[in-house]
């Protein structure tokens, strides 16, 4: 399996007509006449927000994101030291920041993979072969709680070669495809399950900012068990309906993937950090407002402050008895901060908040095009209406653009119609996140076409199965969440 056989962007015709196409939308919009209630401002600001998603769909998010936060200096908006202010230097970005150095410094010194190793080399896989695949499944999904980087999805995909051919599986074996469009799939499911970074982090506090309170606790509920039951039920289809033959793995010895060497007092010093770390952070979703400390641990702290004292802890940490530091910080920081994504929720944020200020008459008139489609609607007409056109568009294009074109949309009716909020914002988070079936959709989408184990016909079928089964694993975990939340 060539697992580094990915295929990335060209710069073809079409990536430059996209990206006139786009600038002309975000400039060229402002220029047209606005209609009550929309503001001549208003106008402005839909371009730049036009523009900005047609970019990050059809072009690449970096550059993107830049002239975007500078579109709204050059429309008149604000001026650019505002836009920069509030795109750069908005808390989601620094916690995104922290957090990839945290978790990054997992990956980099390696880690996960002794993570990941560890888990799959138990002798209570020996002889269990399905058991065996949903624990690869599953050991990645919960990894990317903490790490969400690709690299996991080549590893695995690297694991999962070796056993196929130590046991001899032929390429293009149903067994084979659909197991790597699963690893992948798993990766996708796992990566929703905790909005503490990363874009999934600004989604969240886009909803916070345009709808209000929602239980970090409540999502990840919701998460981890919509995350057993797609993995789990993908593994059905491949046993029960596909067919697939597992009897090979049932002989296949499970402690030749243990790691050859354990981890060394660098790692465990490091995986301790990161515990305590994210173990604060996720107290500060789960800690009453009655306790004590509250105020301290989850207000003037918060997750972003604990994600920064455990990144400043490890840059002045010492190792090997203080002769050398604890990490190299400026190296995770090179090649663990994924700076396109950060720009991106910069952009996002400052241009979503432009988009619903009051001075644009955007909101008002999003009340009244879409009023009449939820106008005596039940809750549930609205919950599972969002759920169905956020699952559409979020495969037929970037689910970083639908996230954030879908929630400044969606929020005036959630007070108005009396749905609930909170299962409406999980439902839609964690929907907007499995973009599977279109290249453009996602980053691990284009892994999936680009391997080179993988036909175009393999790479649709397996990953329209997976979305379906996210698709029908959320309709309970939305009845549930509306009934209790």
């Amino acid at each position: 399996m060539a697992t580094a056989n990915f295929k990335f962007k060209k710069r073809s015709k079409a990536y430059f007509i996209n990206a006139v196409v786009a600038i002309v939308l975000m400039f060229g919009i402002g220029f047209l006449p606005p209609v009550e209630p929309v503001t001549e401002m208003g106008m402005k600001v839909l371009g730049v927000f036009i523009g900005m998603i047609y970019l990050f769909s059809a072009c690449d998010v970096g550059w993107s994101a830049i002239l975007s936060i500078c579109a709204l200096s050059m429309v008149g908006y604000c001026g650019l030291n505002a836009a920069a202010a509030g795109a750069l230097g908005h808390a989601v970005v620094f916690q995104s920041a922290m957090a990839y150095i945290v978790a990054g410094s997992l990956n980099y010194y390696g880690v996960t993979e002794q993570i990941a190793r560890w888990m799959l080399s138990r002798k209570a896989l020996q002889g269990r072969p399905y058991m065996f695949v949903f624990i690869i499944y599953i050991s990645l999904a919960f990894i990317c709680i903490f790490t969400s980087s690709l690299a996991m999805i080549i590893l695995y995909w690297a694991i999962f070669d070796g056993i196929c051919k130590v046991l001899k599986y032929e390429r293009g074996s149903k067994f084979m495809s659909s197991t790597i469009v699963g690893i992948a799939l798993a990766f996708v499911v796992g990566g929703a399950i905790a909005p503490i970074r990363g874009w999934q982090l600004s989604l969240f506090n886009l909803w916070l900012e345009n709808v209000g309170p929602m239980s970090l606790a409540q999502f990840m509920g919701i998460t981890i068990v919509g995350t057993i039951l797609c993995m789990g039920a993908y593994l059905f289809y491949q046993v029960k309906i596909l067919k697939d033959d597992f009897s090979p793995i049932a002989n296949f010895d499970v402690s030749t993937l243990a790691s050859e060497e354990k981890m060394d007092s660098r790692q465990r010093k490091l995986l301790i950090v990161v515990i305590i770390v994210f173990f604060f952070v996720f107290l500060c979703a789960l800690l009453p407002k009655s306790f004590p400390l509250y105020d301290l641990i989850a207000t003037r702290i918060g997750a972003a402050g604990f994600f920064a004292l455990g990144a400043a802890f490890l840059g002045m940490s010492a190792h090997d008895k203080g002769r050398e530091a604890l990490i190299d910080f400026a190296g995770v920081c090179g090649k663990c901060i994924v700076w396109n994504v950060l720009l991106m929720i910069g952009a996002t944020m400052v241009v979503a908040s432009a988009l619903t200020n009051e001075a644009t008459g955007i909101l008002p008139a999003i009340q009244q095009m879409l009023g009449g489609a939820f106008a005596g609607k039940s809750t549930w007409f609205v919950l599972f209406f969002t759920m169905i056109i956020t699952t559409v568009l979020t495969n037929t294009a970037s689910n970083i653009a639908i996230g954030t074109a879908m929630i400044p949309i969606i929020a005036p009716f959630v007070e108005s119609t009396g749905s609930n909020a909170a299962a409406l914002g999980i439902m839609m988070i964690w929907l907007v996140n499995m973009g599977l079936i279109l290249p453009g959709a996602s980053a691990p989408v284009g892994l999936i076409h680009g391997n080179a184990d993988l036909t175009n016909g393999e790479a649709y079928k397996y990953s329209c199965i997976g979305m379906l089964i996210i698709f029908v694993v959320t309709i309970p975990l939305a009845v549930f969440a509306n009934i209790c939340f």
